[in-house]
């Protein structure tokens, strides 16, 4: 008599990577790894992440500190791409050309992350939008591509020693780095005054929620500016621009969850994102929500000595947290990265980059008005971080290395569970594999070695692929991996096997 046949059907991969839960107890859309492989929104498969390529030719010596994607250009009519490091502001108007440079006097300050930016629209000059940058020395402003200046020696009463700087209610907020529990804050509509007066003059308060621990970060959300220390969050708020007041203590957001440093906490849409040293959070004006609990194992397992250089970014064209942390093997940069996406409320990754990432920020390509995300990096080039089929390539698109795809899904024990012996026939696949490119499978079960099995790719689009594989056991694990330069696709696969009717 024959066996009985089986079949599992997996289509459908929005679970996303869950390493909080053991391997046998996930449900059949998630995902044990998925090391540099992308969720699809549009067909609930996976594929390969895109790669990088450098923005400029020449490296900017001792790292990029901070870069930003800016509306500051004198004309309106193009972005300026502003990055700080070796004590010199660096910038430019195009995608892929080098940096022209500013030495201002005194040095930025080259503290490891200690360069911050805001975005302010200046009533003296009808309303032009320009670049405020605080670097725990000075605080200068870059009101075109060209034109910067002191403002802590030029302006009225603006402190000095400022780093964290925030644009909320038509006000600059400072933290000046000698006072690490206080806010400060502009004259109402001037972020060239500090001037401590009435209500619509400038100010400060300390802010005693964070008695035991230093501000590490601002964020605009909502009605509301969120301030952040390692171990809380509290709102500073007001009913008009006039109006301000402090909800802290009782009234905070949370006394117990912060963020890790100064760029693990972001605005992002109507929330902010914030690397806590247990978990990440989404925060909106009012309350906490943890969002990380499926890779809080990751999290745990990180280096806490390097933690305070995490960066959190925002990839706004796909609706990403992108979250570059020192991995295992990272030699404590920030070579892994984290991804969570909006939409699907899912986990991605890791994704494993060879350079160590110090910050994000959103780009516009305003060739194509595609909305993605560049970072900076430790070897001092600017990255645009999600296109072409290599990593590193160069700003004039040549070199650049191969990264690997290797994507585990939870394994499948078919309808008789994980006490019965099975044995594999074949595996039905639809995959969008380029004409001469391998997608590998691999294949176990148990705690057996795998076998892998190579498809050789049509050109075509979507396409069937027929994989026979023999194996017999109990619990079934599949690998799906990429080595090559190709963007490949996997939709989804069928899986047949025997049922051997035996424990």
């Amino acid at each position: 008599m024959p066996k009985e046949r089986m079949q599992e059907s997996r289509f459908d991969f929005r679970g996303g990577w869950n390493t909080m839960t053991s391997s046998r107890s996930l449900n059949p859309n998630e995902l044990v790894l998925g090391t540099n492989a992308r969720l699809s929104k549009t067909h609930n498969g996976f594929s390969k992440r895109l790669g990088t390529r450098r923005m400029h030719l020449t490296a900017i010596t001792g790292g990029v500190k901070n870069v930003i994607q800016s509306e500051v250009s004198g004309t309106g009519l193009a972005w300026t791409t502003v990055a700080i490091g070796n004590g010199d502001l660096f910038w430019k108007q195009n995608a892929y050309g080098n940096f022209s440079s500013i030495s201002p006097t005194p040095a930025f300050g080259n503290i490891f992350t200690g360069v911050h930016f805001m975005e302010m629209r200046d009533p003296a000059t009808n309303g032009q939008v320009e670049l405020w940058i605080g670097d725990g020395v000075n605080v200068h402003r870059l009101q075109s591509p060209a034109t910067l200046s002191n403002r802590t020696t030029f302006g009225a009463n603006v402190p000095t020693s400022v780093d964290l700087i925030a644009n909320y209610h038509t006000r600059a907020i400072w933290r000046d780095d000698r006072f690490l529990q206080k806010i400060i804050w502009s004259v109402l509509g001037d972020p060239d005054d500090g001037t401590v007066g009435l209500e619509d003059q400038g100010g400060e308060a300390q802010v005693s929620a964070q008695s035991a621990d230093k501000i590490q970060q601002f964020a605009v959300v909502g009605s509301s500016l969120l301030l952040a220390t390692n171990n809380s969050i509290s709102r500073y708020t007001g009913y008009s621009t006039r109006d301000i007041q402090i909800e802290q203590d009782t009234e905070g957001i949370t006394a117990d969850h912060g963020c890790v440093g100064p760029l693990a906490f972001l605005a992002i849409e109507d929330l902010a994102i914030a690397m806590d040293k247990r978990d990440v959070f989404a925060i909106n004006e009012q309350q906490i929500l943890p969002i990380g609990t499926k890779i809080r194992p990751e999290i745990i397992a990180l280096d806490r000595s390097k933690t305070q250089a995490i960066v959190v970014g925002y990839h706004p064209g796909l609706r990403e947290v992108w979250i570059a942390v020192p991995g295992a093997g990272d030699s404590g940069l920030n070579k892994t990265v984290f991804v969570y996406s909006m939409e699907l409320g899912a986990w991605m990754g890791p994704w494993t980059y060879p350079f160590g990432i110090t910050c994000f920020a959103p780009f516009a390509d305003l060739t194509t008005r595609d909305e993605s995300l560049m970072s900076g990096a430790t070897d001092g080039f600017v990255r645009h971080m999600d296109t072409g089929t290599q990593d590193d390539v160069l700003a004039d698109a040549s070199g650049g290395t191969d990264y690997t795809m290797t994507v585990e899904p939870s394994p499948v024990m078919f309808q008789t569970g994980p006490g019965q012996v099975k044995t594999l026939e074949r595996v039905l696949l639809e995959a969008e594999v380029p004409s001469g490119t391998n997608l590998i499978m691999k294949h176990a079960f148990d705690t057996g070695a795998l076998t892998s099995k190579t498809i050789a790719g049509v050109a075509g689009g979507v396409q069937d692929y027929r994989v026979d594989a023999h194996d017999q056991g109990k619990i079934l694990r599949l690998q799906w991996e990429v080595t090559t330069a190709a963007l490949v696709t996997v939709h989804g696969y069928n899986i047949l096997a025997f049922d051997m009717q035996r424990n």
